[in-house]
């Protein structure tokens, strides 16, 4: 992150909007420090962003005058320079709007009807992040023109007749050329000898013939001046955006002194492949460690009862997005009544989400003197994470939602930090409704504030209720149009498997959503918790 702080526009004609904006982004944390302007009009906007560099604009859709998306394309139109990271901020129901948005250059949208600190901190961490993948990916282009320009390798394009479209330096020189543009329409005939044209041009017509391309070919190379040398030639198919093949694409890279290096790069190749190997082996093993921090069994209530018997029932469905993931959950008892559920979705994927998840296994074990609680327990897990994590030079943080699950008191206890509430499921009458949790019980993400304070917040809990705790990878996935599969969709598939058994209940979801997405391969970890309550107990 940048140390000073960043330019940031706030594009909202709501006073009351503007202001809870305004009271936010202090609270972002010392990662995340804006200079903050506010106007109430897009045309105000406009003259803003002409007069003064940003970095951000939170930009509401809904404006007097000129709309959110019409200053959103004068962005777009901006020197690339000078143009600002966009959030588009949205109302309920405007997902077309933010789709819209999204595809006109807006980094993310923000519904501002939810708007608290972790939805902004993800929005504006991820906007963010993805201006600096843009940055680099606009980086990558220029370097490839660079290398086009300056590559030692002899770079060359060919119609379908053979003959030259474009040749880079290194190659003109070669030729005996002052100017690359001068082997335009001239084929090898023109430079090479007799032999090697020939054979050169039946390699091509095969590759024009075939689309197959030739990788790699050594060929000893007569130059125009009479040196010779030995080269590595590739050349592939080349092709326009319809798949018709326009001609190819050659690239020749001397290795006359190479050849002298090849038991050497030989020996080299062998060293990486067994040091990939052992990281392949590394990560499966981290994988089946993350694996086994899961529950590999549940508790049972009364303790000593069977499955059948037990007054709870847990089942789950796990699913990393690579080969270790974010998510992580965890079932114990609390008493012989009661049962603590958590789950949680740490920012990101990969190695680093996966060792927070190995420490939030081994902050659970030291707090479960406070587990009957759930404000207290997320209150412990917070201050042991933010301890760690602060350590650490890049942003992390956890979402979690715990809940007790209280059958001697037919009761469900419950706190959040910044994540998705769980869903009740009423079976018998195949009804679903979320879990109501007050407002003074939904904190923060965990790490990210030290010493907030979690409350717990209380409801009743019915036999042949099912309680669904999941993280956003089961709803926040979109299909090849880019529309989201959402939470009243997801909500609408549990109402319909309402009165299956809970385990099939689960993989009928997954198999919904993965319907939807239209492939198996999902973009973010998945994890859901399924609780029944096969009977309570109070008296």
């Amino acid at each position: 992150m940048n140390t000073a702080p960043l330019p940031l526009l706030i594009v909202e004609d709501s006073p009351l909007y503007a202001e809870i904006l305004l009271q936010l982004i202090p609270s972002l944390g010392a990662g995340f420090q804006f200079t903050v302007k506010w106007v109430d009009t897009a045309e105000k906007g406009l003259a803003e962003l002409e007069q003064h560099p940003y970095e951000m604009v939170l930009l509401d859709y809904k404006l007097p005058g000129a709309d959110g998306l019409t200053l959103l394309g004068h962005i777009q139109l901006m020197p690339e320079a000078r143009r600002p990271v966009v959030i588009m901020l949205t109302g309920i129901g405007n997902e077309e709007i933010a789709v819209e948005a999204m595809k006109m250059g807006a980094k993310d949208y923000l519904s501002k009807d939810h708007l608290d600190v972790p939805s902004l901190l993800r929005a504006i961490s991820g906007a963010l992040e993805r201006k600096r993948a843009e940055n680099a990916l606009a980086e990558e282009r220029a370097l490839l023109r660079a290398l086009m320009d300056n590559a030692p390798d002899h770079i060359y394009f060919k119609d379908t007749r053979s003959r030259f479209t474009h040749i880079n330096a290194a190659h003109a020189r070669v030729l005996g050329l002052a100017r690359p543009e001068e082997a335009v329409g001239k084929s090898d005939a023109d430079f090479y000898p007799s032999d090697f044209a020939r054979e050169t041009t039946e390699d091509e017509r095969l590759i024009l013939e075939t689309g197959k391309p030739i990788i790699a070919k050594e060929e000893r190379v007569v130059y125009p001046d009479g040196k010779v040398r030995w080269v590595s030639a590739t050349k592939v198919p080349l092709r326009d955006r319809q798949g018709k093949l326009i001609g190819l694409v050659g690239v020749s890279r001397d290795i006359t002194d190479g050849k002298l290096l090849e038991e050497e790069l030989a020996r080299t190749a062998g060293e990486l492949a067994i040091k990939n190997n052992q990281m392949q082996a590394d990560l499966e093993l981290a994988r089946e460690i993350q694996e086994a921090f899961l529950p590999q069994s549940y508790p049972r209530f009364p303790a000593g009862t069977t499955t059948e018997q037990s007054a709870l029932r847990f089942h789950h469905r796990y699913r990393p997005a690579v080969a270790i993931g974010g998510d992580f959950f965890d079932v114990f008892a609390v008493s012989d009544t009661e049962a603590g559920v958590l789950i949680c979705d740490v920012m990101g994927h990969g190695v680093r989400a996966a060792l927070v998840t190995a420490i939030m296994r081994a902050l659970i074990g030291q707090f479960t003197p406070a587990a009957g609680d759930p404000g207290e327990f997320l209150t412990a897990l917070n201050n042991g994470l933010f301890a760690i994590l602060k350590q650490t030079k890049m942003p992390m943080f956890a979402s979690a939602f715990y809940l007790v699950a209280d059958v001697g008191r037919a009761q469900l206890r419950c706190a959040g930090a910044g994540h998705p509430l769980p869903y009740r499921i009423r079976r018998k009458q195949a009804k679903v409704d979320p879990i109501e949790c007050s407002k003074a019980s939904m904190g923060p993400a965990l790490g990210v504030f030290e010493g907030s304070r979690y409350v717990s917040s209380e409801q009743p809990l019915d036999a042949d209720d099912l309680i669904i705790l999941y993280t956003d990878g089961l709803f926040e996935v979109a299909d090849r149009t880019g529309r989201y599969y959402g939470q009243e969709r997801l909500f609408a598939a549990s109402a319909r498997f309402a009165k299956l058994p809970p385990a099939e209940l689960l993989d009928k979801l997954l198999a919904d959503i993965v319907q939807f997405a239209g492939t198996p391969e999902l973009n973010d970890d998945l994890c859901v918790v399924a609780v029944e309550a096969a009977r309570v107990t109070a008296k």
